[in-house]
């Protein structure tokens, strides 16, 4: 009894401590200071390690490959900025052909599903 109490509790710990790993997160650039506030204040909220790309020398184009990698869990970049490795992004940047925002939440809806496939991901 005292080895299944032993194994129970050891088994306990492992599983917490597993599941309070923190979130690695690179956050937007600090010149952003609204935006950076904004994702510091929510990922404090959660279990995360939070910080602006810029503090920790991450450049934006380099996104998808740092989150592909599994360096990040969450990363906050404009879509544009990561569309050198994922040229389908380039899609969801269309300010040159909405002229308005009208135009562009049509434009964006028009191509959500396409968007939205690619993205996914099965866990």
């Amino acid at each position: 009894m005292k080895n299944i109490i032993s194994t129970l509790f050891i088994s306990i710990l492992l599983l917490s401590s597993a599941n309070s790993a923190a979130l690695k997160v690179a956050g937007n650039f600090t010149k952003n200071v609204k935006h950076v506030a904004i994702e510091k204040t929510y990922f404090e909220s959660i279990n995360a390690n939070y910080n602006p790309m810029d503090v920790i020398g991450i450049k934006a184009p380099d996104a998808l490959r740092l989150i592909k990698a599994g360096t990040f869990d969450v990363m906050s970049v404009q879509i544009g900025m990561a569309s050198r490795d994922e040229p389908l992004f380039e899609g969801i940047d269309l300010i040159g052909v909405s002229t308005d925002m009208v135009k562009l939440k049509k434009a964006v809806e028009s191509y959500r599903a396409v968007f939205d496939q690619r993205t996914s991901r099965k866990v």
